[in-house]
Order: C-alpha cells, then structure tokens, then sequence
C-alpha cells in the first residue's frame, strides 16, 4: 500500500486556515503556502467577509494583517476570541508592533507584517502542535472523552454549572484558574463531590467560583467519564446540599464578593460616578475639618 493510499476511515480532517488579505498576489501565496501544508483554504478580502465566513465554519488559523478596508486586525482577533475558545483557533496577527499585551495572550502571534509565506505557515503550524498537546494533555485522556472545553468568557462557571443542573449531566468539570486545578463532579444534574487544594465539598465549591470569578483567564475542561476512587466517598468529602440550594449559595456568595471588590469595568461607568461624587460631598476638603467650605469672594 502506496503512502497516499490510507484508509479513509484512518484520515484525519484536514485542517482550515482563513486568510483575511486585502492583497490579492499576497493571498494567494499564503494559500498556496497553507495547501502544501494540507490546509483547505477560505479567502476574505476584508473584516466584513471574513465575520461571515466565521458563522459559517471555524477555521484552525487565521492569518490577518493590522489593517483592513473596513476593521482593524485587532478588531476581528477579538470577535474570533468571543466566538471560539483559545484551544480552537489559532490567531495569526501581521504586525510585528503589536502591544505587549496582545502577543501574551495564548493562542496569538504577531509577525513581522512583511514575514515570507514559508515562515508564516511554519509558525502556524508550530504553534497548532503546541496547542494541541496542551489540550491532550490537560484533558488526561483522549480527545473523545472531552464533551466541552475553553475559556471562561460570554459564558462564566455559574452558567455553565446551572446547565449541567438543569439538564441533569454527568461528568467532571476540570477548572484550572491561576495555574490550579480545582475539580467538580456532576451525576444527573446533582454535583456530588468537589476540591480545590485543600478545600474540598461545599467550601470547595465556593472557593472555586470565587476564583473564576476573578481570574478572566480561567478555563475549563468537561469529560464525560469520571475517575473517582473509593477514598472519595466519605462524609467530609460529599456535597450533601441540594444543587440547587448550594448554587443559590455560590449566587449570594458572588454577589458579596463583588461588592467587596474594587471597582471594576463590569459597574457601569454611572453607577461609579454616582458613588464617587456621593462619597466626595461627604468628606470635607482637607485641613477644612468641621468648617464651612464656602469660599469668600474676592474683592
């Protein structure tokens, strides 16, 4: 048997890269480029085509300059990353003078705006593997056994566990939150058992959310199987209180732990004035102490 001869059954799918490049001669050398590699190809000219091309499918990589007729790069890498999680896609920026912060962020490159096709599809394709072994690895196990992974963004850890309340599933929800792992167990809607360092049970539970909620970075891995041992079933470990009685908990909980947070971009710019000025009128102004404020005219 020939090496192009495998069995169907045995090929992988081929992998998509979406090109957003204004500049046809330059598109068509990254996709001819990317087809070498085994990539099937989507072309957009500009922001616009390339939103709708993302309803449609999602790719594995996009590969956009800064500029675009219509949006900037960073403009669609953001709408990609509301759409699709970090272990998804792959985000491919062509400015090498992007923001420190852009080019941390996981699952985004940014090259020289003029880098060769050879180089970007080898970057590409480099950083796929690396994302890809990271998404085994955290999941410990086939990528069959995963049901549902990502980041925490449109949808937060406390939708998340009322949908799996509500429709009774069973598995094991991995959350990893500040480099740490934290584990929770559903069976049939119910969740059982959790832990988070040396928390475990309810105070886990409510450790965990707390944690997520503070840390916008925080992803989640949801299997299907669960591994548990025999050690796992004592009275200090089982969550005994109803779901849906604990996830009130967890929402009250919440709410106090935002109200003593610091203000953050998630008060309303009003609300936030509001308070401010309230709390200007009433502290006097320094060294005015018990006095009046009112200013004498000149003369």
């Amino acid at each position: 048997m020939h090496e192009n001869d495998t069995p169907a059954a045995e090929k992988t799918p081929p992998k998509t890269a979406l090109i957003v490049m204004p500049a046809r001669l330059r598109a068509a050398r990254l996709r001819r480029r990317f087809q070498r590699a085994g990539f099937d190809i989507q072309h957009a000219r500009d922001g616009d085509n390339a939103l709708q091309l993302l309803k449609e499918h999602r790719p594995d990589v996009v590969v956009c300059p800064r500029r675009l007729p219509d949006l900037s790069g960073f403009d669609l890498h953001n709408t990609v990353r509301r759409r699709f999680s970090t272990e998804e896609v792959l985000f491919v920026l062509l400015d090498s003078r992007a923001p420190k912060r852009f080019v941390e962020k996981r699952a985004t490159l940014a090259l020289r705006s003029k880098a060769a096709p050879k180089e970007i599809v080898e970057v590409a394709c480099s950083e796929l593997e690396q994302l890809h072994e990271q998404q085994r690895s955290r999941a410990g196990g086939p990528k069959g056994d995963v049901a549902l992974s990502g980041v925490f963004d449109e949808l937060g850890l406390f939708d998340l566990a009322v949908l799996l309340a509500q429709g009774k599933k069973t598995g094991q929800l991995k959350v990893i939150t500040d480099g740490q792992e934290a584990h929770m167990i559903f069976v049939d809607g119910v969740l059982i058992l959790a832990e988070f360092g040396s928390y475990h049970a309810e105070d886990a539970v409510l450790k965990i959310f707390t944690a997520a909620e503070d840390n916008s970075d925080t992803e989640f891995i949801l299997k299907r199987d669960i591994e548990l041992s025999e050690a796992n079933f004592d009275a200090f470990t089982i969550i005994r209180t109803p779901v849906k009685e604990l996830l009130l908990k967890v929402a009250v909980s919440l709410d106090e732990h935002r109200k003593n947070a610091s203000p953050s971009p998630e008060i309303s710019r009003t609300e936030f004035l509001k308070e401010a000025l309230a709390n200007r009128k009433r502290v006097p102004p320094a060294g005015r102490v018990g006095a009046s404020t009112r200013q004498p005219r000149g003369r």
